[in-house]
């Protein structure tokens, strides 16, 4: 199952991405060519935001808050 969850909070937009997968563990290195997780991080960082990835056996989430203009 996949959940794609937008929201707002605290002056921030919030998009949080599940799935109910096999998960990896996000603090081993990716392998060679595989840059997702390095592009989204580096992109959120870009928009004053932050990348957040939680998983495990059940699944993973991956959650992006930037700030939103006023």
């Amino acid at each position: 199952m996949l959940a794609v969850v937008p929201s707002a909070e605290d002056g921030q937009a919030r998009l949080a991405v599940s799935d109910d997968g096999v998960g990896f563990d996000p603090a081993i290195a990716a392998p060679r060519g595989h840059h997702g997780l390095g592009n989204m991080r580096d992109r959120a960082t870009a928009l004053g935001g932050v990348l957040e990835v939680e998983s495990d056996r059940s699944g993973t989430t991956i959650i992006v808050r930037v700030p939103m203009s006023g």
